[in-house]
């Protein structure tokens, strides 16, 4: 075989930096392809059991001690020599993916503390093994917090399934992607013996994974439910509506932040005992506000959200001395006006 030279060979390999599946074929070659190909391979760290096992004696004989085993294979380089870059991201990732695998060899061993958990965050993506071994332990789960990364694993059905006793749900949207595998799973086996039904983005929840996700909920009947939450965006209002229709009834807490109109004139029929509401107003805000006052009579707070555009801090202060006015300190709720993503003007009433 023609042995070409060392630098050629670099400039050659340095090619395939991002292609692994390649340089791994290259380090099978020979001995000589191999001290070429290796130091490409591992300018990005490719293995933590073989970086760990390049840390000196000193280091290691700390972990022994502490009783995490080091292993002990001769290697044939110093591979943290070749690293290059050190991503603290990507470390994290690993050692997610890692105790993911652990969770679901381990979890059998810690029966005895799960079983009377009432309180569970966990990921969407979780391996669908972790959620099918956790529905055979947990049946009491009261809050159940679900962050919701780019899927929803097939197990978390069986888990949500298996709660006798849940009352509190929450979704957080954790992630950019519009793509969400498996959401509307998760409509079709809600309890329907929920009080709080709580829904969020981190950093926004796709209008298009809300639609799906309602789509599936709205002809659902929550006899118990008393709070109703969407932080940042919530489903068409004609899908609200009809949700509303069948449970708005005994809502004690609404919150929405991005409606029309149409679902503030609905929620003043169908959602008579509120005593919290946090809205959208996006024009007649003082005769919305009235009705709110004279709608609900256990109303005690009132959250307004608006758009700069439309409403300034004038314009607020005189809705506020006209709802003075016409009515009584004592009969006013709390009032506060939310900027849209912006720093909040409260206003606080006797």
């Amino acid at each position: 075989m023609v042995q070409l030279p060392i630098d050629c060979m670099n400039q050659i390999l340095e090619y395939f930096t991002n292609d692994s599946r390649t340089l791994i074929s290259c380090l099978l070659v020979n001995r000589y392809w191999c001290k070429a190909t290796v130091r490409i391979y591992w300018e990005e760290i490719r293995n933590y059991k073989t970086l760990i096992a390049c840390l000196p004696n000193e280091s290691k004989e700390i972990l022994n001690n502490n009783g995490i085993l080091i292993p002990t294979s001769n290697l044939l380089f110093n591979y943290a020599s070749f690293c290059k870059s050190l991503s603290l991201g990507v470390i994290i990732c690993n050692i997610e993916r890692f105790l993911k695998k652990q969770m679901v060899q381990n979890i059998s061993d810690t029966r005895d503390c799960l079983k009377n958990i009432s309180e569970l965050q966990v990921y969407s993506n979780y391996n669908p093994a972790f959620f099918h071994q956790l529905s055979q332990i947990c049946h009491n789960i009261r809050l159940l917090e679900i962050i919701i990364i780019t899927s929803v694993s097939n197990g978390l059905s069986d888990l949500i399934s298996a709660q006798q006793n849940l009352k509190r749900l929450q979704l957080i949207r954790d992630g950019y992607s519009t793509e969400l595998r498996g959401i509307e799973t998760l409509a079709e086996v809600i309890p329907n013996n929920l009080i709080s039904i709580d829904i969020y983005g981190r950093r926004g929840f796709p209008q298009v994974l809300l639609t799906c996700f309602f789509e599936e909920l709205q002809h659902a009947i929550f006899p118990q439910l008393q709070t109703l939450e969407f932080k940042f965006e919530c489903p068409e209002d004609d899908l609200l509506i009809k949700f509303l229709e069948n449970n708005g009834k005994n809502l004690k807490r609404f919150h929405v932040q991005r409606n029309g109109h149409t679902l503030n004139l609905a929620v003043i029929d169908l959602c008579p005992n509120l005593n919290y509401i946090a809205t959208k107003i996006m024009y007649d805000i003082e005769p919305i506000l009235k009705l709110f006052i004279n709608s609900f009579q256990y109303l005690k707070y009132i959250d307004v959200y608006y758009e700069k555009s439309i409403f300034t801090k004038n314009n607020i202060t005189v809705i506020m001395k006209g709802l003075t006015k016409n009515y009584l300190p004592e009969y006013l709720p709390h009032i506060s006006f939310c900027k849209i993503r912006c720093i909040r003007i409260r206003y606080y009433t006797p």
